[in-house]
């Protein structure tokens, strides 16, 4: 393991993590991945195993995703949830432009842009609307009416894709939306009688399947009809006598490897 000293003083942990496109980067570079995060009110990039800031927000930043809003060129949409606009950064030129819109969580599925909303009178993050693929998220006019989720007391935790169809994770179940039904439509209704505030804090895309964090411990793998547990085991209890089901903070990609990042709370 490598830890990695940076001057900021992070008063929250990062929100949102990934790669940088290499385009326009120097050839040297291209050979080196860079890797983006948002943390507070900034973008930071690690290269050379060297962090650094590298763009200063308005606001603190609640999530992010790389979309391309069909110019092909792409920009990291930075949500910052009652905070303010979303901001759209330029990850080529670091240039900055303001959205007209607030959103909590934001994620690029098959090339239309998806981020949570509050509908008129819930309070709660509960709603999705999403923006066509090829138009220009940062004008209010190209975004689609706001459809609420799930139950309106509860906050949208993520949102990611399965197959190429968005998924919405919300603490009473993992939403797809039916076409033919024209609705979202809860795909694991279990969890309504038993609903977890941390639900689906933390996702990741393995091939066509997601992986999700319950919030009182361990994962599941969602096929887009069933899941099964796949829960990491402590290696200080007896397996299948004592082991608990570890609280997964956060979800992360290498080579053939899942990392998943385990703490006593998400606190």
């Amino acid at each position: 393991y490598t830890t990695l000293a940076h001057a900021a003083a992070l008063s929250r942990p990062p929100v949102w993590a990934g790669m940088a496109p290499s385009g326009g980067a120097a050839a040297a570079d291209r050979r080196h991945p860079t890797v983006i995060f948002l943390a507070d009110s900034a973008l930071y990039q690690i290269q050379y195993a060297v962090v650094t800031s590298r763009v200063s927000l308005v606001q603190v930043a609640t999530d992010g995703a790389i979309h391309d809003n069909g110019s092909g060129v792409m920009r990291l949409i930075v949500a910052e949830g009652d905070n303010g606009n979303m901001e759209h950064i330029n990850l080529l030129t670091n240039a900055v432009a303001f959205g007209t819109i607030q959103s909590d969580k934001v994620e690029s599925v098959s090339g239309q842009l998806y981020a949570s909303a509050i509908p008129t009178g819930a309070g709660r993050w509960c709603g999705i609307r999403l923006c066509p693929y090829g138009a220009d998220p940062e004008v209010a006019a190209n975004w689609s009416a706001i459809t609420r989720v799930g139950w309106a007391t509860t906050d949208i935790n993520n949102i990611g894709q399965v197959r190429g169809v968005p998924a919405v994770l919300k603490p009473e179940g993992i939403f797809l939306y039916n076409r033919g039904l024209d609705l979202w439509e809860n795909m694991l209704p279990s969890w309504e009688r038993e609903p977890h505030p941390d639900n689906g804090r933390a996702i990741l895309n393995v091939g066509p399947q997601l992986i999700v964090s319950k919030g009182s411990g361990g994962l599941v793998m969602f096929d887009g009809y069933t899941v099964r547990d796949v829960s990491p085991y402590s290696v200080s209890g007896t397996p299948s006598l004592d082991t608990t089901s570890q609280v997964v903070s956060a979800l992360g990609g290498y080579e053939g490897w899942t990392l998943a990042a385990t703490a006593v709370s998400r606190g």
